[in-house]
């Protein structure tokens, strides 16, 4: 059966990491068919992550343990009838907060739930909001 994880966590790492990290994902992820992306401020992770059970908690375990994550927090585990990115082994885009601009296609309730997701508050809507930032 398909799940879906998506955490978010405070990032420890360089720009130069980052596609470091990408990369690596990309060529592992295809092995185990996992899709998923990745959002990143300055300061913080957002990752979705698609496959079977077993491969997204044993991704995620490991994810927790990477130094390059501190303080994950599990934002949204839930079994899925199809992947939201079936055609990625790891998206990702870069997000600046200081711009507003992204948000502007947003409800006063997907500001709020975006929100909740960079603090790591629970989110059942998570991955509404995470998409329309693609």
């Amino acid at each position: 059966m398909l799940y879906q994880i998506i955490y978010v966590s405070k990032r420890n790492c360089s720009e130069e990491e980052i596609t470091k990290i990408l990369d690596k994902s990309r060529e592992n992820n295809q092995k185990i068919n996992v899709t998923g992306l990745l959002l990143y401020t300055k300061d913080t992770f957002i990752q979705c992550i698609e496959g079977e059970k077993d491969e997204v908690n044993t991704l995620y375990d490991k994810i927790r343990k990477d130094e390059r994550h501190s303080n994950p927090i599990l934002i949204s585990y839930k079994p899925i009838k199809n992947r939201d990115f079936p055609s990625w082994n790891m998206g990702e885009k870069k997000i600046n907060l200081e711009e507003t601009d992204f948000m502007a296609d947003m409800s006063g309730e997907e500001k709020i739930i975006f929100s909740n997701i960079l603090s790591g508050k629970e989110e059942t809507n998570a991955i509404d909001v995470i998409r329309k930032l693609v």
